[in-house]
């Protein structure tokens, strides 16, 4: 018999997942022990047109239609369904008097047409994106149907959308990324690879003729204001890391944040997928995550310059997808490094762990503060020391000189000389990896994290 609900708002859930965000949360919901609990999940589908119900692993979930890009999909709608959709957007708001809502769709169809290469840095119009869309009103009708004693917000959008609903449900938000203290579009929290203090909007600077600078600037400061308004209203803040306590508390000054960090796959698991894998005969420096600006994979080029100094063979294989992977390629091969190179695309939780097996040494030369950072714990779990800039979560999660190398953010030379050092010393590798495996395995016993978000839930649903 259940005693009380709990309802998982969340980005994506299985088998719809695409990150480590997702990833991390269903290990959570794995390893928890809920016995008087009934756990129904609310997963935001990109590209779904009608509510969908279904069971996965005996747990409910409802799938809802979501929009992922502002203010209609350019990827999963064709251009006629595009162009009905964009009139029906435009006449709902005018008839409801929305007239900012107007606004926003035409700074950025302005934006989009006379500076393209600049549109990344318009926001995600969170009023429009979230609060006003249709993904809102089903949640309050799923919302209604469960009839949830506890609302867990998991990230960003579900956090905003939760905490938006009309619900007397008291909400745990679970902050996973940069956006309740970056503005920019990919949250990437830096400018030209300086980390920001704050958010004062400078990533826009001089990339538009001032007006229409100063009025990317005020949306930017308007989906913030909606971010953290929103978080505000949380009957629990909890973050991953302590970067990301600090940085909420830096703009909810005062506020309480409980840290509880991500999981990961059980050791068992790990173990299984790599039996009978070993090390690649040529050196295997692996880099994991989506390829873009944020992850770095951009200045690999240059590393290798560098480290085609200092090793003989070596391979770099970056295991992932995104838009900037022609560009990586295609930079190394003008530098006539592109037999260093392999791109693998996505691979599936098993397959990446039978890469990480194959690897010599894993590399994070992330350009932001990661919020958090699954990379250190998979290469932990696979017994391979990690290289990584000295940002964000990354600096919890590995110990210097012990279970990997911290360099000083963007020195790509130290950088290089790091990830030589562990290919010219076996051992010394061998050992960081033994020594991070053990650290990670004694830490997730220490933080029990599943039974602290257990906690919270139980003391929210019984007013504890």
């Amino acid at each position: 018999m259940f005693y009380k609900t709990v309802l998982v708002i969340t980005d994506k859930f299985p088998p719809e997942v695409s990150g480590g965000a997702e990833l991390s949360l269903n290990n959570m919901l794995s390893e928890m022990n809920y016995h008087n609990m009934r756990v129904v999940v609310a997963a935001l589908s990109p590209g779904r047109y009608e509510l969908k119900k279904d069971i996965y692993r005996d747990r409910t979930v409802y799938r809802i239609p979501f929009e992922d890009s502002w203010p209609v999909s350019t990827v999963s709608a064709g251009k006629l369904r595009m162009s009905y959709r964009l009139l029906k957007y435009l006449l709902r708001n005018f008839t409801k008097g929305n007239f900012k809502s107007i606004y926003r769709l035409g700074l950025a169809s302005v934006v989009r047409k006379l500076w393209p290469r600049e549109a990344g840095t318009l926001p995600l119009m969170d009023a429009d994106y979230l609060i006003n869309s249709r993904a809102a009103s089903i949640l309050g009708k799923v919302v209604e149907e469960v009839n949830p004693d506890v609302i867990h917000a998991d990230n960003y959008r579900s956090i905003v959308l939760a905490n938006n609903l009309d619900s007397s449900v008291p909400v745990i938000s679970y902050v996973r990324d940069n956006r309740f203290f970056c503005g920019h579009k990919n949250q990437a929290t830096n400018v030209r690879g300086d980390i920001c203090n704050i958010c004062d909007k400078s990533c826009v600077d001089r990339r538009f003729p001032l007006p229409v600078e100063r009025s990317v600037k005020h949306l930017m400061s308007e989906s913030l204001q909606i971010r953290q308004k929103a978080l505000a209203s949380s009957a629990v803040i909890a973050t991953t890391s302590q970067f990301l306590c600090d940085q909420v508390q830096s703009v909810l000054p005062g506020r309480e944040v409980v840290k509880i960090p991500n999981l990961i796959e059980p050791a068992r698991h790990v173990d299984v997928a790599q039996e009978g894998i070993s090390r690649s005969s040529v050196p295997e420096i692996l880099v994991v995550g989506m390829i873009g600006h944020n992850k770095g994979q951009a200045q690999l080029v240059d590393i290798a310059k560098h480290l085609k100094a200092m090793v003989g063979d070596f391979r770099i294989v970056i295991a992932g997808r995104g838009q900037m992977a022609e560009k990586v390629l295609s930079d190394a091969e003008s530098e006539g490094l592109r037999d260093h190179f392999w791109v693998t695309g996505f691979l599936g939780r098993e397959e990446l762990y039978r890469v990480y097996a194959r690897s010599t040494v894993v590399a994070c030369p992330t350009i932001w503060p990661e919020p958090f950072g699954r990379v250190p714990f998979e290469a932990a779990m696979s017994s391979r020391p990690v290289v990584a800039y000295a940002v964000g979560g990354l600096k919890e999660n590995i110990i210097d000189r012990e279970t990997g190398i911290l360099v000083n953010p963007r020195d790509k030379r130290a950088f290089a000389s790091a990830v030589a050092e562990l290919i010219n010393d076996e051992d010394l590798a061998k050992v960081m990896g033994r020594r991070a495996r053990d650290h990670v395995l004694s830490l997730f016993e220490r933080q029990n994290s599943a039974q602290k978000l257990t906690d919270q839930w139980e003391a929210l649903a019984f007013n504890e």
